[in-house]
């Protein structure tokens, strides 16, 4: 936590309640990651299938 600390403003008297949301987003962040890498990017596999391979980028290169 403490290496994130430079990335928040902290008020003296709020100390500890942005230490507390600066862990809360820290979590929710966390959180996305891991639901974020369990996922299948799944517009990118449709366009995958549909593709006919590389002719058009050959194409395009000369």
């Amino acid at each position: 936590m403490k290496e994130y600390a430079k990335y928040v403003l902290q008020i003296e008297d709020d100390a500890k309640l942005s230490e507390k949301i600066s862990r809360n987003a820290l979590k929710s962040i966390n959180q996305l990651l891991s639901k974020s890498e369990k996922n299948e990017p799944g517009d990118l596999i449709k366009l995958l299938k549909k593709s006919t391979g590389f002719k058009g980028v050959l194409e395009f290169d000369n």
